[in-house]
């Protein structure tokens, strides 16, 4: 078994973690000045350099030089260019800061002494954040657009869009800080609560804060990396958190820490041991001493719960091995080995998923040895009992009494340290029978005396019945095998019985019950590989007739088009005939069948739905429209009738002519009003 690995674990445990203890806070003030424009408002930007403090406060669109706790210099605002106008983070280089100045969307150069240039990106920059510089450019963070934007370090102008706006990961919201540490840039987005990680082309690698280690952060605004640790001020939360390079949170600063009471603290910066919080709403600079981070609990147990894993997994092999059991190795030290190195680079996100995978492997090997061990132990005690079985009296006195109790004992022995599970003292148990079976043997005395008392002791008609009874359950064991359509090799159980039955004709029935033992181990091994293959493919068996007497019923559901379930019936009896070979598969099979026969049932319902309702509204359609036949064709019929009835003659009534009577009805027809009739 490997030690170096626990040892070097046990190393780590014994560390300490990393820890903040508060030591001071001050204001911008020098001691006993009471000038209220001379004191922060809202401390903004924090950077250490050069053994100095410098302290951007966005309240007072101020620069504040500190020298320890004591103001050195600082800039305010006048109403001219070369003043600030709410600055944020900076960026240091050779004895000069570089302000990112907020809402004038600018770049303000200070030396020490003063404001001696100013960068004007041009009116694409809405809101300046932070920036960071290399040889060829100055990437500058745009809390406004949302953008990351490379400005040439020769013409101050333009260049080119280093991270675009977005919703997808590595794409920005309101780009807060950024820094590059070790080759890779980081980029805080305080709107999304991620701080992304980017290689020197800006492209996309990691995000950090995203729940890892139980710690998600809401608004991630400065941040400052030292020692291979990320500090990261998340405003909103009131709290400043640790990670690791790959984003494993280690420590949390707030409430719960002597001074760590914070409200809306923007900045953080880091150095000589010192880590100094810009408290904003506060309207100090909070200073804490901080000691050098050693480990983690958490990664730290999952690496020694692995390696214990693995060492039980190598004791486990040790047994195998004395058993000359075959087993394939596994990745598992290879796996602690690479957790330990994270661990001790700190990169305990990559060492916890590494100690998980070791862990997972040596679990996984220890399933298949300890199957293994088991049925190779068993079968070893039971042929070691067969051995001295047709040796073993019915009633042993005396000193064979002794040795064979001597002999129970050894096999007990075995046995009970397979239960509790030893399994390198249960193999040495077991592989130490067989010499004690034939030991046992020969120490009863002469061996052929033996045999033939043996021999005495059984007819050859007895032994043929023993002998039909095991071939009966060879038969059985056949039957089973080839009802379960599986295939399996026979022929050395076959040889002997056969090797078995020419003994005993020959009258050697020790050689006989030796073959015959033989042939039942064989038997007992194929049974038992034959109760977990029928309890697989009866299960198997079971579940899919369940799933079939379901589609059943869905195809059973009445619908005015019937669905075509034939490729679903088709798939569940494919299911019945794989169920052998593969009982998982074939339950899978059948699933598959019942989820799209219940589909297809589904689109045949609502497809017979929508044919109903256009059918309800033709019917109803044609029967409006045959009613309204009807009842023009009752005008047209009644109309006709009054036609027919007007131009048919009426009987003249003969008139009689009176002179006084005709003038008056001549009256009264011109003056009778008249009435217009459209025929």
């Amino acid at each position: 078994m490997k030690f170096f690995a626990l040892v070097v674990l046990l190393a780590l445990c014994a560390s300490a973690f990393a820890s903040f203890e508060y030591l001071t806070e001050f204001n911008g003030s020098r001691p006993g000045e009471n000038i209220d424009m001379y004191t922060f408002s809202q401390p903004s930007g924090l950077l250490y350099a050069g053994g100095k403090l410098y302290v951007t406060d966005f309240g007072r669109s101020a620069l504040f030089v500190m020298n320890g706790t004591v103001r050195e210099k600082a800039v305010l605002t006048s109403g001219t260019d070369s003043n600030f106008a709410r600055p944020l983070r900076m960026f240091y280089e050779n004895g000069t800061v570089y302000v990112a100045d907020g809402n004038s969307g600018k770049i303000k150069v200070f030396t020490g002494t003063s404001i001696v240039d100013t960068w004007n990106p041009g009116s694409s920059m809405q809101i300046a954040s932070s920036l960071y510089m290399d040889k060829d450019y100055a990437y500058i963070a745009d809390m406004g657009a949302g953008r990351l934007y490379a400005y040439s370090r020769v013409t101050h102008n333009y260049d080119h869009i280093a991270v675009d706006a977005g919703a997808a990961d590595g794409r920005l919201e309101s780009p807060a800080d950024i820094h590059l540490y070790k080759g890779i840039y980081y980029v805080s987005d305080s709107a999304k609560g991620m701080i992304f990680a980017y290689d020197q082309n800006f492209t996309f690698l990691s995000s950090i804060g995203r729940g890892r280690g139980g710690i998600t952060l809401t608004s991630p605004r400065g941040f400052d990396i030292y020692d291979d640790q990320i500090f990261v001020a998340d405003t909103t939360s009131q709290r400043i958190v640790v990670f690791t390079l790959d984003g494993y949170p280690i420590e949390v600063l707030n409430a719960s820490t002597a001074g760590g009471n914070f409200s809306y603290p923007e900045d953080v910066a880091v150095g000589d041991g010192v880590v100094w919080v810009a408290d904003t709403y506060d309207g100090v600079v909070k200073e804490f001493a901080h000691a050098p981070l050693s480990g983690n609990d958490t990664v730290e147990q999952a690496i020694v719960l692995a390696n214990y894993t693995v060492g039980q997994l190598h004791s486990m092999e040790q047994a195998a091995a004395k058993l000359r059991i075959q087993f394939s190795a596994t990745n598992a030290d290879e796996y602690v080995s690479e957790a330990q190195e994270d661990y001790g680079n700190f990169l305990f996100s990559s060492a916890s998923v590494l100690a998980a995978k070791a862990k997972d492997e040596a679990t996984a090997g220890q399933q298949l040895l300890s199957q293994a061990i088991e049925t190779k132990v068993k079968q070893l005690v039971k042929a070691a009992n067969d051995k001295v079985a047709p040796y073993r009296p019915a009633a042993p006195t005396g000193e064979i009494a002794a040795q064979f109790a001597q002999f129970d004992n050894k096999v007990a022995d075995a046995n009970a340290k397979l239960a509790a599970r030893s399994y390198s003292s249960a193999a040495d148990a077991a592989n130490a029978l067989s010499p004690a079976a034939d030991a046992l043997i020969s120490a009863i005395g002469n061996k052929t005396a033996l045999d033939q008392e043996a021999s005495a002791n059984r007819t050859l008609r007895d032994f043929q019945l023993e002998l039909s009874g095991v071939s009966l359950r060879l038969s059985s064991v056949k039957g089973g095998y080839a009802a379960y359509r599986q295939e399996a090799n026979f022929s050395n159980a076959d040889s002997l019985i056969a090797a078995a039955n020419a003994s005993a004709v020959q009258g050697d029935f020790v050689s006989a019950n030796r073959s015959i033992s033989l042939a039942r181990t064989e038997i007992d091994a194929s049974e038992l590989a034959l109760q977990a293959i029928s309890a697989d493919v009866d299960s198997g068996i079971a579940n899919i007739t369940i799933i079939e007497r379901g589609l059943n019923m869905t195809a059973a559901k009445t619908t005015l088009l019937p669905a075509d379930l034939s490729q679903e019936r088709s798939l569940i009896a494919q299911s019945y005939q794989t169920v052998y070979s593969n009982p998982q598969l074939a339950v899978a099979m059948a699933t598959q069948a019942s989820v799209a026969a219940e589909s297809k049932m589904k689109d045949a319902q609502a497809l017979s739905l929508a044919v109903a309702s256009v059918l309800s509204i033709v019917g109803a359609i044609v029967l409006i429209a045959g009613a309204f036949w009807i009842h023009l064709m009752r005008r047209r019929s009644k109309k006709k009738s009054g036609e027919d009835e007007a131009h048919s003659p009426k009987p003249r009534v003969a008139e009689v002519h009176r002179p006084q009577e005709a003038e008056s009805h001549r009256h009264e027809e011109q003056h009778k009003p008249k009435i217009w009739r459209d025929d």
